[in-house]
């Protein structure tokens, strides 16, 4: 199931994360029924959306406001989200790379317009 991102918070859902203002499927056990799915739900933090609306359907042009948006959501982020930003940017990273480190690598590859 496509959702969106409705609150003002990063969502994880197993492996999945799904930035502020971002569509994504959701994984396999997600669905409604879900406990945290249900509850995000009937808050109006999650949306369903379809496939038409999802963010990697639908790429947008980058801003500058963006990108400090989404560098400052990755202060709040733990290491394995940070591991899945940074194979998603293409960036090479190790086991051994702490948290501080990921956040420094995917923010200078933000900054650094691509």
């Amino acid at each position: 199931m496509f959702v969106k991102n409705s609150s003002k918070k990063v969502m994880g859902f197993g492996k999945t994360v799904i930035l502020p203002g971002e569509s994504g499927e959701l994984p396999e056990g997600f669905d409604e029924s879900h406990p945290t799915v249900n509850f995000y739900f009937a808050k109006g933090w999650l949306e369903k959306a379809g496939r038409e609306n999802a963010t990697a359907d639908a790429p947008a042009e980058s801003t500058p406001a963006d990108a400090d948006a989404e560098i400052k959501q990755l202060a709040r982020m733990n290491l394995e989200p940070l591991r899945e930003k940074a194979a998603e940017l293409g960036l090479e990273w190790s086991e051994s790379d702490t948290r501080a480190k990921l956040v420094a690598l995917i923010t200078e590859k933000l900054t650094s317009n691509g």
